[in-house]
């Protein structure tokens, strides 16, 4: 326990980045998927409980101008934290209080999105209760809520190590010493299983190589705090029933697809389970799933889970491709693979998603809407004689279908909304506003995709520079004055060099922040 009116959380705040699939465009996007109209972004009024200094709600708030959002956690410590930033941006779309989940009243909705991210597990019972009510009675008609939450059975063996590390390390008083102690009786006990060549001692090691690479933080308030409760999805799925609601998806989509198992697997699956709730919880133990995100909506929301290619009209798609072979033809039928982000591969012989996948490159990493990318790719093939694809119905039939794989898979990403950034740095570059401020201090941002992104100390220096107010040849400038103190003490070269080398960097640093989709 932290001491009196403080919560653990003051004295290690948690580290607040944004969570991409919490995004209501990606809410929004996957909710089509389903036959679901969710709310318009422009101006949505979004909830998060649990939002910390507000890393994934002040750049919602940024990028969606018109619309409101609200921020509410215990730790006064984080709130403060963020409402310096917003005040520092200037925003006014946005609210933080700190607040119980147990006081928030109607007063305050509806919500069109209420996101509850790294929180469901982490609160006692009543509160896990007030949590659904409130999404009961304050999601609009329309709304998707979103609440992420530990399950079983993945989080059984990660319990045998928490519980191991909270009976030695609560002993001590301060949370830092809490959390080097540990850590060390996490390594304790990967040492003493090793002998055993067991399948438990493979299970442990595992949780503990995870533990491991985290940061502090997560480890106190992952492993050491009161409350940490794993449930089943099946439980979790009849709870929020309870409260009116009904479980729409997982903002993970390829989790939800029996398709991504060996066909027999997949084949036995729509036996055993033939409805939606049975199957994903068989498939949770067939993954040993530790971690679940899902998206709920009131029961009255009529959703069909037959997924056509007709439901990616409107919509738009962002994706990075490596071509595995060293060069291909988008005119031959024959089979080309193509591999993601991720390391998920396509392999595909069909000419409009090799075209498509060209498209998708070029573009990157704004997104394109579906129709663009089917009448971009038709006018591809035609530009190089390829052979007919057939009619306009049947190509983009074809190519909607590749494209949902690709979802599926993790290789693309579906947005209800235009991106909000360019891919071209302007005559007077402009970098997110966020993103330059956390440059100050951090070489960790926030990029206009919603997703952090890591940039060494000179980029993170010179993001700071574009804020609209200096041309190139004034970055050049000034990106000349650095390069010159620093190389004054080792032997530069000569000034004309020099010149030349700060110009070329300069231009390559843009490229990045264009990449990185840093730029406004």
């Amino acid at each position: 326990m932290a001491a009196k009116g403080k919560t653990t959380y003051d004295d290690v705040p948690y580290t607040s980045l944004p969570f991409a699939q919490t995004h209501p465009d990606r809410l929004a996007a996957l909710a089509r998927l389903f036959g679901v109209e969710a709310p318009s972004l422009e101006r949505c009024r979004v909830l998060e409980l649990g939002c910390a200094s507000g890393g994934n709600l002040i750049p919602m708030a940024l990028t969606l101008p018109g619309a409101e959002f609200v921020g509410i956690d215990l730790s006064s410590v984080q709130i403060n934290d963020g409402l310096a930033v917003v005040a520092a941006l200037g925003l006014g779309n946005v609210r933080l209080s700190a607040t119980s989940i147990t006081e928030i009243d109607s007063a305050s909705g509806p919500f069109d999105y209420i996101i509850a991210h790294g929180v469901y597990s982490w609160v006692p019972d009543e509160v896990q209760t007030r949590m659904l009510d409130i999404c009961s009675r304050q999601l609009a008609p329309d709304g998707i809520a979103f609440i992420s939450f530990n399950t079983l059975p993945g989080w059984r063996t990660r319990g045998v190590v928490r519980d191991l590390m909270r009976y030695h390390a609560m002993q001590f008083a301060e949370p830092r010493a809490r959390i080097e102690q540990a850590r060390g009786m996490a390594d304790f006990l990967a040492s003493s299983v090793a002998a055993a060549n067991t399948g438990y001692e493979t299970l442990v090691r595992a949780e503990i190589e995870t533990l491991r690479g985290q940061a502090d933080d997560y480890v106190l308030h992952e492993y050491l705090e009161d409350t940490n409760e794993p449930l089943y999805f099946h439980q979790f799925v009849e709870r929020a029933g309870n409260h009116g609601l009904q479980y729409l998806a997982d903002a993970d989509f390829g989790t939800m697809l029996a398709s991504n198992f060996a066909p027999e697997v997949a084949q036995a699956l729509v036996r055993i389970a033939p409805d939606v709730i049975r199957q994903e919880q068989v498939m949770d133990f067939l993954r040993n799933r530790t971690f679940r995100q899902a998206l709920l909506v009131h029961e009255s929301v009529r959703v069909n889970r037959k997924i056509t290619p007709d439901r990616l009209r409107g919509l738009g798609i962002s994706g990075s491709f490596q071509v595995e072979a060293a060069a291909f033809d988008i005119r031959s039928s024959d089979v080309v693979a193509f591999r993601g982000v991720r390391g998920n591969r396509l392999r595909t012989g069909n000419r409009i998603t090799k075209a498509a996948v060209m498209i998708l490159n070029e573009f990157w990493p704004r997104s394109v809407p579906f129709e663009d990318v089917v009448r971009r790719a038709r006018t591809m093939l035609r530009d190089w004689a390829a052979p007919s694809i057939g009619t306009d119905t049947e190509a983009e039939a074809t190519l909607a279908a590749d494209m949902l794989r690709c979802f599926g898979a993790g290789m693309v990403q579906l947005h209800a909304t235009p991106s909000s950034f360019s891919t071209a740095p302007r005559d007077r570059p402009v970098a997110s506003p966020l993103a330059r401020l956390q440059a100050r201090n951090d070489m960790r941002v926030t990029n206009l995709r919603h997703e952090p992104v890591q940039i060494d100390a000179d980029l993170a220096r010179l993001i700071q520079l574009l804020d609209g107010t200096r041309s190139r040849e004034d970055i050049e400038r000034v990106a000349l004055e650095w390069a010159t103190a620093n190389a004054a003490a080792s032997g530069a070269p000569t000034p004309g060099e020099m010149e030349r080398v700060v110009k070329d960097r300069v231009a390559e640093a843009l490229r990045q922040f264009a990449k990185l989709a840093l730029l406004v």
